[in-house]
């Protein structure tokens, strides 16, 4: 009521004329007895985390004093290598899943979350693209800090031709595959790739559909096709 409002304005004047003491003295001194206390606001609501000065310790106007952090609403950020950035739609879709939480995922759309940021520019250690998105967390489940796997949603594509990722050798800068032609007969090929799926990959030329190619021990085929005497009857051409 208004006996409240009196009293803070009376208090507020009163911490205004300490002030303003203080400031019109050149070596101002606090009577030990009658410590001035100010309140200090802070910026947003949450939870003291550190503390940075003790009480009596003298500070500066640019010192941090306390670090607060407000938990209703949290941040995931997804670190892309560069070389799956193509596979990306322009909105990527995004569900997470952590070992805190070790048998359950979470869409973040269906949580009330949403893409805020894709990054413009590759981090240069380790050469990662970072995506944000924003989470409601309003119980405080998802705790700051948290180490969490997201899964993007990718570029689709429907009647192609996919092999497995393991198939693939790079030879010389160039993405290549061994293609079985008979019983013992290898060919090299230089293939274009496209979106990847898991642990495939889409072969947009270079690979015919329903030809075999070398899933596992390529980089064998690989050396025999070097060096033929050395590795049996098995060519490579």
């Amino acid at each position: 009521g208004a006996l409240g409002l009196k009293a803070s304005f009376e208090q507020a004047l009163a911490a205004l004329e300490q002030i303003q003491a203080l400031s019109r003295s050149s070596t101002p001194e606090v009577d030990s007895g009658s410590p001035l206390h100010l309140p200090v606001r802070a910026p947003i609501a949450g939870t003291i985390v550190e503390v940075a000065h003790i009480e009596g310790e003298y500070v500066e106007a640019t010192d941090e004093l306390y670090r607060i952090i407000n938990g209703d609403t949290v941040w995931v950020v997804a670190h892309v290598p560069e070389f799956d950035l193509a596979d990306l739609t322009d909105s990527p879709h995004a569900d997470i899943s952590m070992p805190a939480y070790p048998d359950e995922s979470f869409d973040i759309t269906e949580l009330g979350g949403r893409l805020v940021n894709v990054g413009i520019a590759v981090e240069r250690s380790s050469r990662t693209l970072p995506i944000v998105y924003e989470l409601p967390n309003p119980e405080g489940r998802f705790q700051i800090g948290l180490m969490v796997d997201v899964h993007l949603g990718t570029r689709t594509a429907r009647d192609v031709v996919s092999i497995p990722i393991s198939a693939i050798i790079p030879d010389s800068g160039r993405s290549t595959v061994y293609v079985l032609l008979d019983g013992e007969n290898f060919q090299r090929r230089e293939v274009v790739l496209g979106i990847r799926d898991g642990d495939y990959i889409e072969v947009k030329s270079g690979v015919n559909a329903g030809e075999w190619v070398v899933a596992r021990g390529g980089n064998a085929v690989r050396l025999a096709a070097l060096s033929p005497a050395s590795f049996g009857h098995g060519h490579a051409h």
